[in-house]
Formats: C-alpha cells, structure tokens, sequence
C-alpha cells in the first residue's frame, strides 16, 4: 500500500528498484510547473503527479490540480491508510521529499519551491518573512517539521499514540557542509529521534546508533527477534521501550563508495567509537567535547595508536565480511 511521485508517465520512481510493482501509465503533462528534479520531468510538488495504491486495487493515478501540494497529498494517503488498517499492525514509511532545490519552469532554473502557507501564513524565514511564490533552505526544513506535527497529530486523533513508535531521520547531511563529505562525520551524522506511547522519555542521549539497526530494532519490537544472519544490526528494542539502559553500540563504521576529489583517491572509510573518529582522510578526531562534529578536534595518530589501529581493524573486518555497496555497519 503505497503513494508515490512520479518521475515520468510510465514508471514510478522508488519501487521499481524492488521491483514489486506493476508499471502505472498515467497522464503526460506539456509543460513542467514548479517542483520537479529538472527540465522535463513531471511535478512532486505543486500540482505533483501521484500514483496510489491500495491493496488489493490497481494503481490509481490522482487527479490533481496547481493548488495541490505533494508532501501534503502524502500525508493525506498515509492518514487514509491509518483509517483503513488502525486494526491491525502496520509500517509506514514517509520521505518528506522537501529541503531540495528543484526544476522551477518559472525561472527556468534549480530553485527552493515555496511550500504553502500554515495557517493562512508564510512560512517565516531565517531572513524574513518570505516572499508570496519563493522558497528557500530553511523555509522547506521548516515545512519539514509541521508535516511531522501533522502525522502525529493522526496518530493522536486515531487514538493510536499509546502502541504506535515514530522514528524520525535524514538520509545524509546538508549539501554543502555535509553530503558526500568524508571530513569528521559530517555526512555520516544524521538525526536520530524516537516519539511515541511505548517509547521511554530521555531526552537527548549521547549514544552511537546507525541507520541499519532500524533493521533489527523494528524485527524485535514486532515480537519477530533479532535477526542473527544481519549481525551488524543491533537491537535497540529494550533501551527504548525502557527495559534496559546499556548502550548498545561501541563503534561504527559507514562507507560512501572510493571518491575522486581533484585527483585524490579517498578511501571513502568512516569508523568511530564513543570518543574518535577516523575519517575517510584517515585523520583522527578527538570528540570527547560533545557529539557536535563543531567540537571535534584532530588528534594525533602517535598520541591515541590503540584509537586509530581499532578503528582501522573494524575497517578491515567489514572489508573481509564481503559487502558490495556504500552503506553503515
């Protein structure tokens, strides 16, 4: 059960990779509007081109109209598939798809799309209320966080908040500071915050906690265990649902395929434990100061050897477990 955006008239965009969908015709639209990925290429904001699926139906492509808001649509899917399946066990997974620059056929060029207003208002920038038709970086995070506000609130008026668990993450950093950068862990670091009914209350925790052990933690809420043959993915059941306070993780290592940089090859390689980091430049930071990537300073090699030789044997040990792609561990 699933809506999606488009990118074309035939195909959608995501779960062809899975290969668990049929291909859906839909319309073909003349003329790009505002908030496709480039010249061409149909809408995912306003006006977007959706296809939705509801078990056991067909595809059905919506119709949609310019006042028609993508990530709003969305929404709207996932509260009707809320209505329909409140009953039994469900898992949604949402892509907020906004805080991207995108195809603008206005201006003929990559731009920020205006999201709408919230509450009859502007979304109020970090410069200033924002112009009527523009949109910018902090604009589109903010939006971010009211279609979050709103998702909850579903969850609230379905009277689903006492068994229900939100997870809230990025794929990656910001461009510019840190997508694709192997400097520190600034595109590796991405938010990690868990809401809801059996979810115990602790604020911030300083804890090491990677994207893949969504895998075994969601196994283990569901009563289905942990999944032995994915090793590198722990569980995180117990500590947040209170039953436990041990930390879980004691390193990680995340990997962004070998890179190119002005003619230097760069390994690509990014391990840390609770205190270091040594990067994909192989510089060692020191990051007892906090978690903040700002407060890590580089340390030197020859003053923490048992740090960087540990960090280099996880490195070797993922290498040698036959991996064939960029990823966590």
């Amino acid at each position: 059960n699933y809506c999606l955006w488009e990118k074309s008239d035939i195909r959608p965009l995501y779960p062809l990779r899975a290969d668990f969908v049929k291909y859906a015709n839909g319309p073909v639209f003349d003329k790009e509007e505002r908030g496709g990925t480039g010249a061409g290429e149909q809408n995912r904001y306003w006006h977007p081109l959706v296809v939705r699926h509801m078990w056991p139906l067909e595809h059905q492509m919506l119709i949609t109209n310019s006042s028609d808001f993508g990530p709003n649509v969305f929404v709207q899917c996932i509260h009707d598939f809320i209505k329909v399946n409140k009953t039994q066990p469900f898992f949604i997974y949402f892509a907020g798809i906004t805080a991207h620059q995108h195809w603008d056929d206005v201006i003929k060029d990559q731009a920020f799309i205006a999201m709408p207003k919230v509450k009859g208002r502007l979304i109020m920038d970090i410069k200033g209320r924002e112009e009527e038709g523009t949109g910018s970086f902090a604009s589109n995070i903010v939006y971010i966080d009211k279609m979050a506000g709103y998702m909850k609130k579903i969850i609230r008026d379905e009277g689903l908040v006492k068994n229900t668990i939100f997870f809230f993450t990025s794929d990656n950093g910001s461009h510019g500071f840190g997508k694709g950068s192997l400097i520190s862990e600034r595109g590796t670091h991405v938010p990690a915050i868990v809401w809801g009914g059996p979810i115990k209350k602790r604020g911030n925790v300083d804890h090491l906690f990677s994207l893949i052990d969504i895998y075994n933690t969601v196994s283990d809420l569901m009563g289905a265990g942990v999944d032995s043959s994915r090793p590198n993915s722990y569980s995180w059941a117990k500590f947040w649902t209170g039953k436990s306070d041990a930390t879980v993780r004691k390193w990680m290592v995340a990997h962004r395929g070998e890179k190119d940089d002005g003619g230097v090859i760069r390994p690509g390689w990014v391990a840390r434990n609770d205190r270091f980091i040594r990067d994909g430049d192989n510089v060692l930071w020191d990051c007892s100061g906090g978690r903040d990537e700002r407060d890590c300073t580089k340390a030197k090699p020859s003053e923490f050897s048992y740090a960087y030789d540990t960090l280099k044997e996880k490195v070797d040990e993922i290498k040698k477990s036959g991996f064939s792609d960029a990823g966590v561990f």
